[in-house]
């Protein structure tokens, strides 16, 4: 197994000179040879935010796990939120953890601070991109571009009503119509979609 693995690397580098683009190959065959594990267990998520970043064209921060997601082409650092169909189910997740409460902070204080991150930190200066991606997480489908206002604002009522939360998932059930999550798109209050595809009108909003 060590020889093919050293063959096939040194024909995916004759031909992609690119780091970025062997890793989304990589992932590509992946999604080709696996059958029955579930790709998410074995697929890391920086992969489809790299996928992410070659449509939208960010530069994306792969050299660690912490830290921004990536920079949009004006320079400023950008969330990314990746997401598919939850398995067997009919509905996504788009999940936000909250940095963890300082000791003998109370409820107030700690969610105006966890407010103001969301709304000032230089991390989400760009804004939030939530990305809908097929069941491989190959392929994006569509995205929404959320503001770090909505973000924050969203944060603080939620906080108001669940003052113990550690976290807050901002997805939601999909519609049967146009497959898309209705309670982003309210957030959103746009969607894009890939050059090239149609833009699904739904009625049932």
């Amino acid at each position: 197994m060590e020889e093919d693995a050293a063959r096939f690397a040194e024909l995916i580098h004759a031909k992609y000179g690119n780091e970025e683009d062997r890793i989304v190959l990589c992932n590509m065959i992946m999604t080709r040879v696996i059958k029955d594990t579930n790709i998410t267990k074995v697929q890391a998520s920086g992969i489809p935010e790299l996928i992410v970043c070659k449509e939208l064209g960010f530069k994306w921060n792969g050299k660690t796990v912490h830290g921004v997601d990536a920079v949009d082409e004006r320079g400023k650092n950008v969330e990314l939120k990746t997401y598919k169909r939850v398995q067997n189910g009919n509905r996504v997740s788009i999940m936000y953890t909250f940095p963890p409460r300082e000791p003998k902070e109370t409820d107030d204080v700690y969610r105006k601070r966890i407010v103001e991150h969301y709304r000032s930190s230089p991390m989400f200066k760009g804004g939030h991109y939530w990305v809908a991606f097929d069941q491989k997480k190959e392929r994006v489908l569509h995205w929404s571009y959320v503001k770090p206002e909505t973000v924050a604002a969203e944060i603080d009522a939620y906080l108001q009503r669940n003052p113990t939360s550690k976290s807050k998932n901002f997805g939601g059930t999909l519609c049967s119509h146009c497959h898309r999550c209705h309670g982003v798109d309210r957030l959103a209050k746009q969607t894009y979609v890939p050059k090239g595809q149609p833009k699904i009108v739904c009625e049932l909003e």
